[in-house]
């Protein structure tokens, strides 16, 4: 990721940030099935 390119930087914070939700979406369903 090379430095001074906005657009580099938002899109990697927008894949941790959907990766992130995910997991926690993941997560709860795992939490709700199991109980």
């Amino acid at each position: 990721m090379p430095d001074g390119d906005p657009r580099d930087e938002t899109e990697y914070w927008a894949l941790l940030f959907k990766a992130a939700f995910t997991g926690l979406v993941v997560a709860g369903v795992v939490w709700l099935v199991t109980g």
